[in-house]
């Protein structure tokens, strides 16, 4: 099961909240440092926030994080529609 901070964070993009969800994916990443999951969501936090340069900063890593996956996600979790 994944961590309600990856369900959260997404909710309160979808909310138009996004700085609050890039508190929520950084300390997410304190507790689980290099999760695919969480830096694909902290990178749409910055996106939705303008801050392009920071989310493509996390490029790299978000890839190094998935290597091994059968999918790339496009959010940090699967609640959201169309993001399987």
């Amino acid at each position: 099961m994944l961590p309600v901070r990856h369900a959260l964070g997404a909710l309160l993009i979808a909310d138009g909240r996004a700085r609050e969800a890039e508190a929520v994916y950084r300390e997410d990443l304190k507790r689980n440092r290099e999760n695919g999951w969480g830096l694909v969501g902290l990178q749409q936090s910055l996106c939705y926030q303008g801050r392009l340069r920071d989310a493509l900063a996390l490029s790299d890593r978000i890839k190094a994080s998935w290597t091994k996956a059968d999918v790339s996600p496009k959010s940090s979790c699967y609640c959201e529609p169309g993001d399987a």
